[in-house]
């Protein structure tokens, strides 16, 4: 049990430690007032939020938000590493393709990942 213990903190603290550079690179490299300003968050609770040293937290409906206003899929991203997933991007106004065609261009678009 103990063992069970010891890998779930192992796990946690990787993952805390993935996320928490995820929110430093995002903050370091988007303009922060401008997603805060188009997203409707407050500039600094925004701030506070992608900060690991504080005490808020990042509500998925947020991540989603400033996802999709700055196009940085880091956080994103980080969180699916952990998940032994990876994330491809659908591109809603493209036309039909075949199954196996789609299957081709995802794999190359994950490989750049």
């Amino acid at each position: 049990m103990m063992e069970h213990l010891d890998d779930m903190c192992s796990f946690r603290g990787r993952v805390q430690t993935a996320l928490n550079n995820a929110f430093c690179g995002f903050a370091e490299k988007e303009n922060m007032m401008e997603i805060a300003k188009n997203t409707g968050i407050g500039p600094t609770i925004l701030r506070n939020k992608l900060n690991p040293s504080q005490v808020h937290r990042l509500a998925i409906d947020e991540l989603v938000l400033i996802t999709k206003e700055s196009g940085n899929y880091s956080i994103i991203n980080s969180v699916l590493l952990q998940l032994d997933m990876v994330a491809v991007s659908v591109d809603r106004e493209s036309k039909p393709e075949t199954l196996v065609k789609r299957a081709l261009q995802n794999s190359i678009i994950s490989g750049k990942l």
